[in-house]
């Protein structure tokens, strides 16, 4: 039942475009590593950067004293978050590349890919405001119910990223605020 496909021709096409198309899925899925191990390295940081944040914001007068076991908490729970993150981005990232093989609807391929990518960094972004009122669970909840704020954050951040090196220096910390500002505004009262 399948004499129909040119089996000759798919033949050719994947030997001439095998190199292309592993290379660029291997850089993609490089990108999507490096993000969520760059988001994972950066909480120890940013976190405090929110945290200062949230104080200006709301005048509460939270901890900021430097402890190191606040700094392994934070980087676990930032590299718990990342690599459950990670499984999840990877898994509608090649749902979409897959949607990418279908012809006419190929077209929202790279955009929905970019938009995951955006949603997930948001989801990080806002979370290191989030670790100092949720639970991970509620957190991850809390994104589901706020996933145009994952979005709005994420874009802007994704897009920072192209700029190379000075991207790299300003898109967290930016993002961070941003989520900070935003989260503060909708986290439930405790």
């Amino acid at each position: 039942w399948l004499a129909w496909i040119p089996w000759d021709a798919v033949d050719r096409f994947l030997a001439e475009h095998a190199v292309w198309v592993g290379g660029a899925l291997i850089g993609l899925l490089g990108v999507i590593v490096l993000k969520n191990v760059l988001m994972a390295v950066m909480s120890p940081f940013m976190s405090p950067l929110s945290e200062r944040v949230e104080q200006i914001l709301t005048g509460s007068d939270p901890d900021t004293s430097f402890s190191g076991k606040r700094l392994v908490y934070e980087f676990v729970r930032g590299l718990r978050l990342a690599v459950g993150n990670l499984f999840r981005e990877l898994l509608w990232t090649l749902l979409w590349l897959f949607v990418g093989l279908i012809p006419v609807v190929n077209v929202l391929s790279p955009v929905m890919i970019f938009l995951t990518q955006s949603f997930y960094a948001g989801f990080g972004n806002l979370d290191y405001t989030m670790e100092r009122h949720l639970k991970r669970k509620e957190s991850r909840q809390f994104i589901l119910d706020h996933r145009g704020l994952a979005l709005g954050n994420g874009i802007p951040f994704m897009l920072m990223l192209f700029i190379p090196v000075i991207g790299l220096m300003i898109a967290p910390p930016l993002a961070t605020v941003a989520g900070t500002l935003s989260a503060v505004k909708r986290l439930p009262a405790h």
